[in-house]
């Protein structure tokens, strides 16, 4: 159950970021494909602006090809299942301790 509200605690307090993250993706990626038709001027407003005038068709490629496979969310499932893991240790530890412990006392009697 405390799991279970620690996961929407996060999951609700990350939301924002992940709408932030999602909005920006989109502004940028909408940028890079109008400076790949032509519109160089689209990229003043850029991330890539300092470098953008002397941008090749392949550095474009290359930047458009990094925000598409941008995160947007800052835990992806490996990343969550490996906290998960980390957290069990401690459990498994204990009830493991407490299984050698009910063993031992059943060989002595």
């Amino acid at each position: 159950m405390i799991l279970t509200i620690a996961g929407l605690a996060l999951w609700w307090s990350l939301r924002s970021v992940h709408a932030q993250v999602s909005e920006k993706k989109v502004e940028e990626l909408a940028r890079v494909d109008a400076a790949l038709r032509g519109d160089s001027g689209t990229l003043e407003g850029s991330r890539i602006r300092d470098w953008a005038a002397g941008a090749s068709l392949a550095d474009l490629l290359s930047y458009r090809r990094y925000l598409v496979e941008l995160k947007t969310w800052p835990f992806e499932g490996p990343t969550l299942g490996r906290v998960a893991l980390l957290v069990l240790i401690p459990v498994g530890s204990w009830v493991g301790g407490a299984l050698v412990e009910r063993a031992v006392e059943a060989v002595l009697r």
